[in-house]
C-alpha cells in the first residue's frame, strides 16, 4: 500500500470512525444508565464498525470484499435499523402507549432473520460483483442495490 493510498483510506475511513468512536464515548459517559444513551452508543459504534469494515474491505484483496460486506457491513446495517427504531420509540415515549409485553421486543423481531442470513449466505458467489479501480473497490450496482437503498432511505 502506497502512502497516498493510506492517506486516502485514513481520510475516508479511519478519521470518521475515530470521530464516531470518540463521540459514542462522550454520549455514554454523560449518563450510562439511561436507555437512550446506551442505544445511541450502540448505534454510533455500529456506524464506526461499518467505516472500519469498509477500510478493511478496501485494504484486502478484492476476493475478500463479499465476505466483509455480508458478515460485517450488512449485519451492522440491519442492527442499526433495529436499534434506531428502539431509540426513536424511546425518545418519543412510545413505551407509555405500547403494550408492556410488546415494548421493546417488537423492534428486535428481525433479529432471527439476521441470524438466518448469517448462516445461509454464500459470499463466494458474489466475488465477481466487486471491481478494483485504483485504491477503491466498487460493488456492481444492480436494481436490487437501488431498491435496498431506496427502502432504507424511506425507513430512515
Amino acid at each position: 500500500m502506497t502512502i497516498s493510498t493510506f492517506i486516502y483510506y485514513f481520510i475516508a475511513y479511519i478519521l470518521p470512525s475515530s470521530v464516531l468512536l470518540s463521540m459514542s464515548f462522550v454520549v455514554i459517559f454523560r449518563n450510562p444508565k439511561r436507555t437512550e444513551h446506551q442505544l445511541a452508543f450502540i448505534i454510533i459504534n455500529l456506524y464506526a464498525i461499518i467505516f472500519l469494515g469498509e477500510f478493511t474491505r478496501h485494504a484486502l484483496p478484492t476476493a475478500d470484499s463479499p465476505y466483509i460486506h455480508e458478515y460485517v457491513i450488512k449485519i451492522c446495517g440491519l442492527l442499526i435499523v433495529m436499534f434506531s427504531f428502539h431509540f426513536f420509540a424511546k425518545v418519543a415515549k412510545m413505551e407509555d402507549i405500547m403494550w408492556k409485553w410488546l415494548y421493546p421486543w417488537v423492534f428486535y423481531l428481525p433479529l432471527p432473520f439476521v441470524v438466518y442470513n448469517i448462516l445461509t449466505v454464500n459470499p463466494s458467489q458474489l466475488i465477481e460483483n466487486y471491481v478494483r479501480q485504483g485504491p477503491w473497490v466498487y460493488g456492481v450496482l444492480d436494481p436490487t442495490y437501488y431498491a435496498i437503498v431506496l427502502l432504507s432511505c424511506i425507513i430512515s
